[in-house]
This record gives structure tokens, C-alpha cells and sequence, in this order.
């Protein structure tokens, strides 16, 4: 799913529930910190990983980023095997704790698409 602005973005989480939500910081309407407080607030999507991209390099921005409870961050430009690494990373972490916690029956998706990140 895509989402071209942040208010959309936070429309779209409750309801489809993702594993992971890569923003940028600066967005329209919601920035990526206020989606992802927003998120992670929410007992519906606190579970989801947050990846963060941003031109802002500053260290300020990065801990902030951090302490809204962001996974990951990544400064750009970035390198797009980074970027498919740290997504890989973060789908694999949760494809663990559906294992141990969750139905099976969504594992074989979350399988299927990491094996495309590779």
C-alpha cells in the first residue's frame, strides 16, 4: 500500500494493519514523527516497525526520530540495498514473533516478500 502524504498514510495503518511503515519525516499534512506517534499510540498498530528516511541529517532529528519510537532510520541518500537490508531486518524480527506469538497462516506472506527483498 502507498500513501502520499501522512494523513493518508495514518488512515490507511489502522486498517490494514502493516508489518512495516516506511515514511519520510518531511510529509504533508502529518511529518513522519506525528505518524509515528500516532502509531505507536494506537494499540492497533503500536506493534509496527517504523522505518524512517530523511534528508535531516542532524543528530537532533535522528533522536527525535528515535524517541517516537522510529526502529530505524536512514539518512539520505541512501543505498537501496541498505534500504531492502534494513527492511529485510526489521520483517524478519516480526515474521519471529508472529511465529512465537501469532497465527501461522500469514507466514508464508511475510516469507514471500522478504525473499523478494533479498
Amino acid at each position: 500500500m502507498t500513501a502520499y502524504d501522512g494523513i493518508k498514510g495514518w488512515k490507511i495503518a489502522p486498517n490494514e494493519l502493516p508489518d512495516v511503515v516506511l515514511t519520510d519525516i518531511m510529509m504533508p499534512g502529518l511529518d513522519g514523527f506525528e505518524l509515528t506517534r500516532r502509531l505507536k499510540a494506537n494499540a492497533e498498530t503500536d506493534y509496527t516497525a517504523v522505518l524512517m528516511l530523511t534528508a535531516k541529517t542532524a543528530q537532533s532529528s535522528s533522536m527525535e526520530g528515535l524517541q517516537t519510537g522510529t526502529d530505524d532510520y536512514i539518512a539520505k541518500p541512501f543505498h537501496v540495498d541498505e534500504l531492502k537490508l534494513k527492511l529485510h531486518n526489521l520483517l524478519d524480527r516480526h515474521l519471529k514473533l508472529r511465529e512465537h506469538y501469532v497465527d501461522r497462516s500469514t507466514i508464508s506472506f511475510c516469507k514471500a516478500i522478504m525473499a523478494q527483498l533479498k
